[in-house]
Order: structure tokens, then C-alpha cells, then sequence
């Protein structure tokens, strides 16, 4: 995608990586918006999103300028990243619509609104109550167990957050 659509792609399994990558980023940051506490307003995220919009628009309709296109998202993501980790999230609803009205061009994103099975949810359940016991031997064999499954966990303040791969 860093290729304008009239230039000869020249393909390389660096590339490739290259775009795998790029894919999990996006994903990764989709997941932590997902998971962020939003309850308030954020200016400096509301004025990123708005500019990586008209600027992602405007890309687009230059005869399809992806590459440009593109760098206005990450833009968009760097910023919103660094507000989250400066403990400033907010405003992170409107990120993610803009995010999934990208995803509707690319079709990009593997983070989905994913249900757990029971079986998962009891696991989960199981291994916030051996963490919070301090059982950590448990905790780990249950981790690896939801691994086994297809769930990834991770533990944050709020709570045990997780994604199916």
C-alpha cells in the first residue's frame, strides 16, 4: 500500500513483513482505544482527527494517493498514543469511528467485536481471582491455556483486557 496504484509493486518478502506490520499496528491501536477508559473530551485528539480526516479525504481524492493517505493515519495514531500515554485519553470514540471508516476502504483490521465463550469467560474470571490471590503459577497456566485457544490477555488497571488472535 506505500505504492501508488500506476507504479510497478516490487515485491519482496521485506515488504511483506514490512506490511504485516503495519497491519498488527493498526490493530494494536484499534484494540487499545477499545480498551481505554474514554470519558472525557480530549481538544488536542478532537483537532487530530478532524485534520487526519480532511487530510486522509483530500489524499484519497488525489488519484488515490495511499501512501499520503496512509501517513495522515499514522500521524493520527502517534498523536493519539502519546495522549493516552500521557494520561490524557479522551475523545477516543471518535478515533475509532474514523478508524473503522478507514478500515471500510482497506479492509484492514482483524480486531472485531469478538465475543468470548463461556469456557473463555470462566478462564478469565479464573485467573483475575489467582492473580488477585497472588497464585501466579495458576494465573500463568491459565494465560497459556487461553493462548492454546486463541485469546490473548493482558492485565492493565482496570482489569484484565483480551483479544482473539
Amino acid at each position: 500500500m506505500s505504492t501508488h496504484y500506476r507504479s510497478q509493486i516490487n515485491f519482496t518478502f521485506q515488504s511483506l513483513e514490512d506490511a504485516w506490520n503495519t497491519v498488527q499496528s493498526v490493530n494494536n491501536f484499534v484494540f487499545r482505544l477499545r480498551n481505554e477508559n474514554d470519558d472525557k473530551e480530549n481538544l488536542t485528539v478532537m483537532d487530530a482527527v478532524e485534520n487526519a480526516r480532511k487530510e486522509f479525504e483530500s489524499r484519497m481524492d488525489d488519484d488515490l494517493d495511499v501512501q499520503h493517505a496512509l501517513a495522515c493515519v499514522f500521524e493520527l495514531m502517534r498523536t493519539v498514543n502519546k495522549e493516552i500515554d500521557d494520561g490524557r485519553p479522551g475523545s477516543l470514540r471518535e478515533v475509532l469511528q474514523f478508524m473503522i471508516s478507514v478500515n471500510e476502504i482497506f479492509d484492514i483490521l482483524t480486531e472485531t467485536e469478538t465475543r468470548l465463550t463461556g469456557e473463555e469467560k470462566t478462564l478469565i474470571d479464573e485467573r483475575e481471582k489467582a492473580r488477585k490471590n497472588k497464585n501466579f503459577k495458576k494465573a500463568d497456566e491459565i494465560r497459556k491455556e487461553l493462548a492454546e485457544k486463541g485469546v490473548t490477555v493482558e492485565d492493565s488497571a482496570e482489569g484484565p483486557r483480551w483479544k482473539k488472535a
